[in-house]
Formats: C-alpha cells, structure tokens, sequence
C-alpha cells in the first residue's frame, strides 16, 4: 500500500493524538468539507482514510503523523478496539506479541482466553510465540483456569499479555 510522505500528510490532513481523529485540511474532492472527520470503520473493525484513491489504515497514518516514518512491523492497539486511534493506544508490535494482545475467538464456549472445557472440568493453555503449546492444567472451576492463564501470559507476553477478568483469586 502506498503511503503519502509525511509533509504531504500534513498538509492534507491534521490529526488529534488525544482523541485519534483525522480532520481535513484540504479538501480532496467537492464531497469533502474542511474541517470535517476524516475516514470510516471498515467491516473488520479497522478505521480507514481515503487519500489518492487509496483506503488507507487509520493506526498507520496516525504513527506516520507522529514519527514521519512508517514501521514495517504491526501497530498494535493496546486497548484490543481496531477503531481507537489515539497515540496513547498505539504501540509496535512483532506478529507474535500482536497475537498475544488479541481477545478471545469467536469459536471460544468458556468466554475466557486460553481455557477450554474437557469433560467436567476446565484446561487452561497458552501459545508461546505462536508455536509450542503450554498445558496449564485442569482446574475444577472456569475462574481458577483463567487465574492460571493470566499468570501465564503476564510471565511470557509481558505488556501485550491480554488477561481475563477473574473473580478474587490470589
């Protein structure tokens, strides 16, 4: 995808850190009114700008407007929402950590990260930079796998370790 240089960049659009929204400067067809939002969220959730026919990521524009560079790593939003464009919210990220940061799959039935149900009981597991496959353990409850997954991925991931919330366990 072809991003415009950063001065091209500001000349065009302005960019609140605080609230992650573009606004246009110039207008870029008779449809647009200066001063107005710039972009909208496209149906995978990521907010998009239209610049030069291109439909251009939100995050990456924004980190472009910051740094005037562009990263060949992922820019992860911190927070998990792909629409939340704040320069408070934006971090870089490798594939793997990016992962790590993701919520729960649609297909997951316990509504918890990394626990899945085996019988009468809870497993938790954990991926460790995207290949091997950590078993947890068995736990009689849903909270105590969670617990046992959030001490896990808070030991390998770090900060992009996306945690459960849980009831009052130690």
């Amino acid at each position: 995808m072809i991003y415009p240089k950063h001065q091209e960049l500001m000349e065009i659009l302005a960019y609140d850190p605080d609230s992650g929204v573009f606004t246009w400067l110039q207008k870029p067809n008779r449809n647009i009114v200066i001063g107005s939002h710039a972009g909208w969220v496209g149906p995978d959730g990521y907010f998009r700008v239209g610049i030069n026919g291109k439909k251009l990521l939100a995050h990456r524009l924004a980190w472009l407007y910051m740094t005037g560079w562009l990263p060949r790593n992922s820019i992860d939003h911190i927070n998990g929402r792909r629409d939340d464009n704040r320069w408070s919210n934006l971090r870089l990220a490798d594939k793997y950590e990016q992962a790590h940061n993701e919520g729960i799959r649609k297909s997951n039935s316990t509504g918890k990260k990394g626990v899945y149900r085996n019988g009468r009981s809870y497993c938790a597991a954990i991926r460790n930079r995207g290949s091997e496959v950590i078993h947890l353990g068995s736990f009689e409850t849903l909270d105590e796998a969670a617990h046992a997954y959030n001490k896990a991925a808070i030991r390998l991931h770090g900060e992009f370790a996306r945690l459960n919330p849980i009831g009052d366990l130690p």
